[in-house]
């Protein structure tokens, strides 16, 4: 009987080790990806991007260790009315994280405003 509850309680322990370790790898090898909305436009920055005439996904690529950038988007909407809220989709190895804007009129562009995206592995805008 003394036996089996030593032995069981060797099992638990070895059991919890087991645990933390695969909880610490798991956590080391998670892509962490922190987006922080910033609000203004940032129009002094040189933006690149890609899209149509009527929407523009744009991005400034900034330095540091994993990827570092600010996106925003706008829409062209001649008609001077900002409708819902704009987002931008970031994909990350482990899923995607949608950015929701608080959108603004400018112009006849509607622009939803800056996101800073750090992130530890490569990550892509949609």
């Amino acid at each position: 009987m003394k036996v089996a509850c030593i032995s069981f309680f060797i099992a638990f322990i070895l059991l919890v080790i087991l645990f933390i370790a695969w909880v610490c790898m798991k956590v080391g090898t998670e892509n962490r990806i922190r987006i922080i909305f910033i609000g203004d436009p940032l129009t002094f920055l040189p933006w690149k991007g890609s899209g149509t005439r009527s929407y523009m996904l744009e991005y400034v690529p900034l330095s540091c260790e994993g990827t570092c950038l600010l996106a925003r988007a706008w829409t062209f909407m001649p008609s001077g009315e900002c409708g819902e809220q704009g987002s931008i989709r970031v994909e990350t190895v482990n899923g995607e994280i949608q950015m929701v804007g608080e959108p603004y009129n400018s112009g006849p562009y509607c622009y939803n405003g800056a996101f800073l995206v750090i992130s530890e592995k490569f990550v892509k805008l949609l």
